[in-house]
């Protein structure tokens, strides 16, 4: 019994942890609050934190789509997931602790160690509450992570100097270590465990990486800049392979409110132009966001107005129909557009762009999402 009570307590001794005889209770800190250097988490527990997440990465496609999803949205610009502001969310049932926590218990008992759940959940909340303003980021290839793929993982020390490293520490979904070139882009996909460079300790973003609401200039080029289909099959059947995609983008313009009623638009809706697409299938299931960048028009307030609407539809074989879509604006205002489309078109929804909307590269949370089709337009 002695030498099985020193062999645990030495195996709680490298977590970090004693029983509550031995040491009075510790609350960990929270992962975006400031770490005195003898809380931050040792490379050692980077590097386990990392062979966890690149265990549960190979296993567990919900947290690849998951991580994936949550770094294209680029909260921050880049493609970054601040730990704290996703720890509550649910992923299959379970937060990223549970996933850490249990992943935990799974590799020390396929080691011989018999850890519980509370002890693995401590040696998880205080690994990450050592790495300040934790993230998981996926600095390359995340536009063209297929989440089928499970990446490497590498956890960067507190002083990491990227000038200075030559080779970078990574774990696999075996839990077999690889040494990649930290000179040298890798060709695909990798998460990269540090701490996020900008957001403050309450995980708010710095001054210059919180502007998402700067207007466009007169005379900008407006442009798709990307855009995802949440759902293949509510537009396009499988038999049918991959959709035709189509955009019109109509001036709308808006009424002048000044003066007494009736309040009229200046001039009717015209039809500006097209943007057309045929992404594969396998591109657009799995709900990727596809970059594009096309051009659509250069912005003239004083031959446009300050307002657009985009009418998307899938295509399909079928006679042209018109279109009367009539909607009503502030005051009661009444304007019609009339999009010609295909009988067997699915619509995918319509949205207004106003020429003050947030829009790309300021804005890069909050895409337009009018039904079955989400994007970003770009000004610049």
């Amino acid at each position: 019994m002695i030498k099985q009570r020193i062999a645990q307590l030495a195996f709680l001794a490298t977590l970090g942890l004693t029983t509550a005889c031995e040491q009075t209770d510790v609350v960990p800190k929270l992962a975006g609050s400031a770490a005195t250097r003898s809380q931050m988490a040792s490379i050692e527990d980077r590097h386990q934190l990392a062979q966890l997440l690149a265990a549960e990465l190979g296993s567990n496609s919900a947290l690849r789509e998951f991580l994936r999803d949550q770094a294209l949205k680029q909260f921050d610009g880049d493609y970054d997931v601040l730990y704290q502001r996703v720890a509550e969310q649910r992923i299959g049932g379970e937060t990223l602790e549970d996933i850490f926590t249990r992943q935990f218990v799974k590799q020390s008992a396929q080691q011989g160690r018999n850890t519980s759940t509370e002890e693995a959940q401590a040696w998880v909340q205080r690994t990450i509450a050592g790495i300040p303003l934790c993230q998981f980021s996926v600095p390359l290839h995340c536009e063209e992570w297929d989440p089928a793929y499970a990446p490497t993982v590498v956890a960067l020390p507190e002083d990491f100097d990227d000038m200075k490293v030559e080779t970078l520490r990574a774990f696999n979904q075996d839990g077999k270590e690889e040494i990649l070139n930290a000179k040298e882009e890798p060709k695909l996909p990798v998460v990269v465990i540090g701490t996020c460079e900008r957001v403050d300790e309450k995980g708010e973003l710095l001054p210059g990486f919180d502007d998402n609401t700067a207007e466009r200039l007169n005379g900008a080029a407006e442009r798709l800049e990307r855009y995802q289909i949440p759902d293949i099959g509510e537009i396009e059947g499988w038999p049918m392979g991959g959709p035709e995609i189509s955009m019109q983008y109509w001036v709308a313009p808006m009424p002048s409110y000044g003066g007494p009623p009736p309040y009229t638009p200046a001039v009717a809706p015209f039809y500006l132009g097209t943007w057309q697409t045929n992404p594969s299938r396998n591109s657009v299931k799995n709900q990727q966001w596809i970059s594009r960048g096309n051009l659509l028009y250069y912005w003239d307030v004083y031959q446009y107005g300050n307002t657009f609407r985009d009418i998307w539809v899938e295509q399909d074989p079928g006679p042209r129909i018109q279109l009367n879509l009539t909607v009503t604006l502030p005051k009661g205002v009444k304007i019609t557009f009339n999009p010609q489309i295909g009988a067997n078109d699915e619509r995918m929804g319509e949205q207004f762009v106003g020429f003050n909307d947030p829009h790309w590269p300021q804005n890069q949370n909050t895409p337009y999402s009018p039904g079955k089709v989400n994007y970003f337009r770009g000004s610049y």
